[in-house]
């Protein structure tokens, strides 16, 4: 027999081990078992028969449909299962299944599925948190890298910019890449030199779930007050799984994922997720000679490797390793002279000539992760979980321009290395109304190899910072009070002291405190008996040092400032939510964040040009965002309708902005510099998301589709940023001369209304669903940078699948 190999087993291997699950798995039901053989044997002879095994998707797509009306209420059970997994486990040391399992649910979940599955306990959160992903909301979205997941939420803004090959930028509340901390199981990857975020290093799905936390909810996790807290799979097959996804994007952009695991006996578990993404980029470079080239592409390979041994009933041990490999060719923008002097139009993006198409990005992290988890004797209760971890993280950066690029500036060759060592241990503690978590981490990094930093005496040099971090965050809960309302009141306290040292003569030693508080108050309404009106409540402060990038760059386009000002973020959010039963859910809220003495970037101005720029700390001024989300949800029979609206009230720097600070440089409406796309890009005042899905189940619940529309609509532009993608950071377009401060907001103009129209449709059939969707419908003109179209109307494909062994 021929049989050809998918991924990384047979696909007869694969063929086998389906009909081992489906026989095993419906003989626990006894009303299916003589039928699930005689179909199992079935479709095994007319494959054979056929010669079906030429081809090894076709046939395993044969036999997962020939045992559909079997394989869907197996699936179904698992489904059910799932979702009530996280609160839904128990030890017991009686039952037969315990022995073989370890632990298993309640006797109330489904018998069927009970047998298949092996669970490591969730531990409950200290806060809810202020936006989810979770892995079964994941296979419903359209979403190429980790960025995109919360881009169209209330007071979020996303810069995507993948397909210049550039690295995203995310925008929660006005604050950018450097107050935001990223986790995977704990594993802090903002690197030592710069603390910023790389999404990319987060793969879209190499977790279980994915929660976003502001103000003091941050500080139960965190120092930073925006966190990204991700974590991998939780949850296995008894013997294991195999997860498949692919996604085909427009323009030669791709995503692919598989996932593995398996038991090699009763404790020890085996995982593994490698995930690859990648693009072409949409711009191409024709030049004077006719030469067609992509101006940019991004690259992605991403494992994941993970074992877990169950030490005892209530014990595990986890030895991961995590590594990202992200290679990126940056589009630049436009070289304006060369292309009008060849007869191009600079403003078509296929014709005109394009720079930095030279220049590379190579970046790698690697992360060792080992991890005890368990509960202290004297705190025994399964809930109560203790852990302890050690990190050992090496982060690699190169940046490359050589002298072929086609922009301005001169070559350069970034390069560094750096480590980190990090030693932390947790404690919740869950009471009856209180739930506290005490959190300590000590980092070490070490930067072993670099050339971006220098001291003021111009010397290079290899800083170790060293971080303590101690933290404590409680919640207590009541429930029926005098209403029937519930009451919920939460806080956090950080304390944190980082040193810096080997800096030739700027070494520093500071202490920053952050303490946050809220709650929030529900009261029933008799309209369902899940009707309820929920008022919210969210403060904080927190302190930032400057990054070492931030003091210490070399780079003459874009200094250090050398100063260790300290940054006093502000967050202040509440509102509130109506909830109908579950057809029906309004939020609303104000948020407003401000930073004082904030740390930016001071383009310095010579008559008509712009002559360097460098970090600056702005005692007496402020950094303010003020802004107003709306979000509803709503369902309707088979309709579900989902809307994120936000209305920026403020977004400014100076209390003067928008003075010109020379005529020459807004003449026109924008100068040369304005068609490279790591120049100004624009945060709108008022911005809507929407998504109108109808549901369908056909063939006896065998098929389920969804299928609508999606898109967005923006006004006018409420102010103007700035990024230097070489550093990776966000600034305002701060301009001085002679000594005089201006924020230059709209000098190259304000964009109109843009909107935009996708069809999507899922196509869901036992643990199978495939995706496609037509973008831009309308195909209009887009802009992802002042000047160059988004992509026009496209179709892209989109393809996951869950085997279970």
């Amino acid at each position: 027999m021929t049989y050809y190999r998918f991924s990384v087993f047979p696909v007869e291997f694969v063929l086998k081990k389906l009909i081992k699950l489906f026989s095993e798995g419906f003989k626990q039901q006894s009303s299916f078992q003589p039928a699930c053989v005689f179909r199992v044997k079935l479709a095994y002879r007319k494959m054979k028969k056929s010669n079906l095994f030429f081809n090894g998707f076709f046939s395993i797509w044969f036999l997962c449909v020939w045992l559909l009306p079997f394989g869907n209420a197996c699936y179904a059970g698992q489904m059910r299962l799932q979702e009530a997994s996280a609160n839904s486990v128990r030890y017991s040391n009686s039952d037969s299944s315990s022995k073989q399992l370890g632990f298993r649910p309640q006797k109330s979940l489904d018998d069927t599925a009970k047998v298949l599955y092996k669970f490591l306990e969730e531990p409950p959160q200290i806060f809810s948190p202020h936006e989810t992903i979770s892995r079964k909301n994941r296979d419903f979205l359209f979403h190429s890298n980790i960025g995109d997941y919360f881009s169209e939420h209330a007071n979020i803004f996303l810069r995507d910019k993948v397909e210049f090959g550039q690295l995203n930028e995310l925008l929660i509340g006005g604050l950018g890449t450097r107050y935001q901390h990223i986790f995977l199981d704990d594993v802090l990857l903002n690197d030592p030199i710069t603390m910023s975020p790389i999404y990319q290093y987060l793969s879209t799905e190499s977790f279980s779930s994915l929660r976003l936390q502001t103000g003091y909810m941050a500080g139960g996790y965190s120092w930073s007050p925006i966190v990204l807290e991700s974590t991998t799979q939780r949850m296995v097959v008894a013997n294991g799984f195999t997860r498949i996804h692919y996604y085909q994007f427009l323009e030669g952009t791709l995503k692919t994922d598989v996932t593995f695991s398996v038991n090699f006996s009763e404790r020890l578990n085996f995982y593994c997720d490698y995930a690859r993404e990648s693009t072409d980029g949409r711009f191409t470079n024709i030049g004077g000679s006719g030469t067609s080239r992509y101006g940019s592409s991004y690259e992605g390979n991403k494992f994941n490797v993970q074992f877990r041994y169950q030490l005892g009933k209530q014990s595990y041990l986890t030895l991961a390793d995590y590594f990202n490999s992200l290679l990126q060719k940056p589009y630049g923008g436009v070289d304006y002279a060369t292309s009008v002097a060849n007869d191009l139009d600079p403003l078509d993006p296929l014709s005109a000539v394009i720079k930095n198409q030279y220049t590379e990005r190579a970046l790698k992290m690697n992360a060792l992760r080992v991890e005890l988890q368990t509960r202290l004797p004297f705190f025994s209760d399964s809930s109560n979980v203790f852990k302890a971890w050690i990190h050992q993280s090496i982060f690699s950066y190169n940046y490359e321009k050589t002298e072929e690029s086609l922009q301005d500036s001169s070559t350069f060759h970034d390069k560094t290395n750096s480590s980190r060592w990090t030693l932390g241990a947790s404690q919740l503690i869950n009471l009856p109304f209180l739930i506290l978590k005490l959190r300590g981490n000590y980092l070490h990094d070490k930067i072993s190899e670099q050339n971006i930093l220098e001291n003021e005496s111009g010397e290079e040099i290899l800083p170790i910072s060293q971080t303590l971090a101690l933290q404590g965050a409680g919640r207590m809960r009541f429930d029926h009070l005098i209403f029937g309302q519930t009451f919920e009141a939460g806080g956090s306290l950080a304390l944190v002291n980082q040193n810096v040292s080997e800096t030739g003569g700027e070494d520093h030693s500071g202490v920053l405190f952050n303490v946050g508080a809220g709650g929030k108050v529900v009261f029933p309404i008799p309209l369902s008996e899940e009707s309820k009106v929920e008022a919210f409540l969210n403060l904080s402060r927190t302190e930032r040092l400057p990054s070492l990038l931030e003091v210490f760059s070399s780079d003459s386009s874009l200094s250090g400032s050398h100063s260790w000002q300290k940054e006093k973020i502000r967050h202040l959010e509440f509102g509130a939510a109506f909830f109908a039963g579950k057809n029906f859910q309004l939020r609303a809220s104000f948020i407003n964040n401000n930073v004082a003495s904030p740390l930016v970037v001071v383009q310095q101005a010579d008559g008509d040009s712009l002559v360097s720029a460098s970090y600056r700390s702005l005692d007496g001024e402020n950094l303010n965002y003020t802004g107003i989300g709306l979000s509803a949800k709503f369902n309707f029979g088979r309709f579900e309708t989902t809307l994120d609206a936000t209305t920026i009230l403020d977004y400014s720097l100076l209390s003067n902005p928008d003075n010109d600070y020379a005529d020459s440089l807004s003449a026109y409406g924008y100068d040369e510099s304005g068609l490279s796309s790591n120049q100004v890009f624009y945060l709108p005042k008022f911005y809507l998301s929407y998504q109108i899905y109808y549901n369908a189940n056909l063939f006896d619940d065998a098929l389920k589709l969804k299928f609508g529309l999606a898109g967005f609509f923006m006004t006018d532009m409420s102010s103007s940023l700035q990024s230097s993608e070489r550093q990776n950071t966000i600034y305002f377009n701060l301009v001085e001369q002679n000594g005089t401060l201006s924020d230059n907001n709209l000098q190259f103009g304000v964009q109109g209304l843009k909107s935009r129209v996708d069809f999507r449709l899922w196509a869901e059939f036992g643990s199978a669903v495939i995706t496609l969707s037509f973008e831009n419908l309308l195909d209009e003109v887009l802009y992802k940078t002042p000047i160059y179209q988004m992509n026009e109307r496209a179709l892209r494909f989109g393809f996951n699948w869950i085997l279970l062994d």
